[in-house]
């Protein structure tokens, strides 16, 4: 492998992280950062969305004794 691998983004170094994996504890870690990866982009990407109105109260008639 190259001594040294420019890397652009979180995934590339995932990918390269997999790639050296020697064992199956370093395969399982590389998984679980690849989920908090895909965890922490989703959660970018609704930030970034707006936000929904806040839902209008609707008036409830009083109960009728």
């Amino acid at each position: 492998p190259p001594d040294r691998v420019e890397l652009t983004d979180a995934t590339e170094l995932l990918d390269a992280a997999e790639d050296l994996a020697v064992d199956p504890e370093h395969a399982t870690a590389v998984r679980f950062l690849r989920r908090l990866d895909g965890a922490v982009t989703g959660l970018a990407i609704d930030r970034g969305a707006p936000r929904p109105p806040d839902p209008v109260p609707v008036p409830v008639p009083a109960a009728r004794s």
